[in-house]
């Protein structure tokens, strides 16, 4: 009489991947490591995405003992923290590869106050990832009319209608509007408001990318991977009290299932209409976006953030003072 649907199992719910290239950023570690993990199993030949070589290589090693089945995991220096490094490293990929049938933007900078610049967070999160997706779009593009599909999977969060993100009122009309200084708001809650406003312009990135795209076979996805913890191990105080954070988190593991969703999943292939263009929650559940994401606010927010790469003295986002200045 009554039907439970049954839990995501990436062992079971994913398609064979064999003969397919995938690349994961921010795969050494949390939710991208697990992506690449299951991508691999599925018979994916999954290029892991690091900014620390000696980090990269050494999850490889980890993902090889663990077990990655029939597929392959080869590491690649991935750095999107400039725009102009986002651009190496996707040059970089695209000299060892000739398709692309799955992007998984899974890296990012984290709310933490403890960084030295926290304009860096939009810096990296938004321009960083945006121009390396802009450098790999011509080969996602060929792969999908050649081999009949390919998936550009962007991990975002809900934090897009939070903080700062939320302001009725924000605009994206100008290289100043980026140029915000929320460092008075104070360490904490300035990193969160960045955070908040780099997942809004990823999420908007993402909706006017998919209105412009003339490859019907090219499959733009957001996906949020739900309340995970991926950071209780950056304090002495969270480490501590892991146990209780884990009743009300889930591993990274479990959230890199929304991720593979939008990345394997054949339902999305057989319902485009459904899925594509969409931000889907846990798992490969569509969710409404935040009021702020327009397609028309997101298409003029694209066309400042690419007009923002030619700007000569855009980046770093706000002045940095010299060392031992005061």
């Amino acid at each position: 009489m009554f039907s439970k649907k049954k839990p995501f199992n990436p062992e079971t719910d994913l398609e064979d991947l064999t003969g397919k290239v995938a690349f994961v950023t921010g795969g050494n570690r949390g939710i991208g490591y697990h992506t690449v993990k299951h991508l691999a199993r599925k018979g994916a030949t999954v290029y892991l995405g690091s900014r620390s070589e000696e980090a990269g290589k050494a999850a490889v090693e980890a993902l090889e003992k663990e077990g990655i089945g029939k597929g392959k995991v080869v590491f690649t220096w991935c750095d999107f923290g400039t725009p102009d490094k986002a651009k190496e490293s996707g040059e970089k990929l695209l000299s060892q590869i000739d398709r692309l049938d799955i992007l998984v933007l899974s890296g990012a900078l984290l709310s933490d106050p403890r960084l030295k610049h926290l304009d860096d967070i939009i810096q990296s999160n938004h321009f960083g990832n945006l121009k390396l997706l802009l450098t790999l779009l011509p080969l996602l593009e060929e792969t999908s009319d050649k081999y009949g599909e390919a998936r550009a999977v962007l991990v975002t969060s809900m934090a897009h209608t939070l903080s700062r993100a939320k302001d009725p009122n924000i605009q994206f009309k100008s290289s100043d509007d980026f140029k915000r200084d929320f460092t008075s708001d104070g360490k904490i809650k300035a990193a969160f408001g960045y955070y908040a406003i780099s997942k809004l312009c990823q999420l908007m990135a993402h909706v006017a990318l998919h209105k412009r795209n003339t490859h019907p076979n090219l499959l733009f996805i957001a996906a949020d991977p739900g309340a995970v913890n991926t950071w209780s191990d950056s304090y002495f105080i969270t480490r501590m009290l892991s146990p209780l954070i884990n009743l009300f988190f889930v591993t990274a593991e479990v959230g890199s299932y929304n991720s593979l969703f939008c990345a394997a999943s054949p339902k999305v292939r057989d319902e485009k209409e459904a899925y594509v263009g969409k931000f889907l929650k846990p798992v490969g559940k569509v969710s409404p976006m935040g009021a702020n994401v327009t397609v028309e606010r997101s298409e003029e927010m694209l066309d400042t953030s690419i007009a923002c790469f030619d700007k000569e003295g855009m980046f770093p986002l706000l002045p940095r003072k010299e060392e031992g200045s005061k």
